[in-house]
C-alpha cells in the first residue's frame, strides 16, 4: 500500500553527502551509532502516536529496545536504484544543534523512499518541540534535495529539479498539528485526505522548483 502516485526517479544521490547547515542546525547522514540518541525519544508514547511505518500504518507502539531504532536507520537505505542506477544510497539525516558542544542528535529528517515517489519524513525529540527545529530541518532537507543532479526523461529539455513535473510528497496524521504546520510552512500543500486505521491522514505534495 502506498499513499502516493508513481513518479519516475529523476534524482542522482551521491555516495558521499556533505552535511547540510541551516541557521541553527547541522544535518549529517544518520548512522547506526546515532541509535541510542534516537531511541531516547522514539521510546516515548507522544512520539510513537504520530510515527508511521514503512507500510503507512500508525502502530502507535514506542520502541522498546535500541535494535528497533537501529533497524529504523537501516531501513532508510534505498534498495531501489536512483536515476544513475546506483543502489544503497540514503538521504536520512541526524539533526544536531550547531551550538551544542555535545553534538547530541535531537531528531531525524530525510527521504523515506524513492518508489513509488520520494516522500519526506521527520521526527524530533519532544524536549525540542515548538522551537522551530523541525521546520528548519525540513526546509534544509528540501533545499538539499532540490539541488541534487537530475537525469530526466529524454522528451524534456529541463535538466534540473522540477523537470517533468517532479514532486516531493509527505503524509501526516491530521491530529499532529505541529507536523502539519511544519509541512505547510515549508511550501507543501494538502492534495487529499485518507482514512488509515481510524486516523485521518493528510497527503501533501510540493512541486520541485525548476533549476
Amino acid at each position: 500500500m502506498s499513499f502516493y502516485p508513481a513518479q519516475p526517479v529523476q534524482v542522482v544521490i551521491p555516495a558521499e553527502i556533505t552535511p547540510i547547515r541551516t541557521k541553527r542546525l547541522i544535518l549529517r547522514l544518520a548512522q547506526k551509532s546515532d541509535a541510542p540518541a534516537i531511541f531516547e525519544y522514539r521510546r516515548r508514547q507522544e512520539v510513537a502516536n504520530f510515527l508511521s511505518n514503512a507500510q503507512h500504518r500508525w502502530p502507535k507502539v514506542p520502541h522498546t529496545e535500541i535494535k528497533q531504532t537501529e533497524d529504523f536507520i537501516a531501513s532508510k537505505v534505498f534498495t531501489d536504484p536512483e536515476a544513475s542506477g546506483a543502489t544503497g544510497r540514503r538521504f536520512l539525516f541526524a539533526c544536531i544543534r550547531a551550538d551544542d558542544p555535545d553534538q547530541k542528535v535531537i531528531g531525524t529528517v530525510g527521504i523515506n523512499s524513492l518508489h513509488p515517489s520520494p516522500s519526506v519524513g521527520f521526527g524530533m525529540n519532544p524536549d525540542f518541540w515548538r522551537m522551530g527545529y523541525a521546520s528548519e530541518a525540513v526546509g534544509g532537507l528540501v533545499e538539499a534535495w532540490s539541488n541534487l543532479e537530475r537525469v530526466v526523461p529524454p522528451d524534456t529539455t529541463t535538466t534540473g529539479a522540477g523537470a517533468a513535473g517532479e514532486k516531493l510528497f509527505a503524509a501526516c496524521n491530521k491530529e499532529n498539528l505541529g507536523s502539519m504546520k511544519v509541512l505547510l510552512n515549508n511550501g507543501f500543500r494538502i492534495y487529499d485526505e485518507v482514512e488509515a486505521e481510524g486516523d485521518t491522514v493528510a497527503l501533501f505534495d510540493m512541486d520541485m522548483p525548476r533549476k
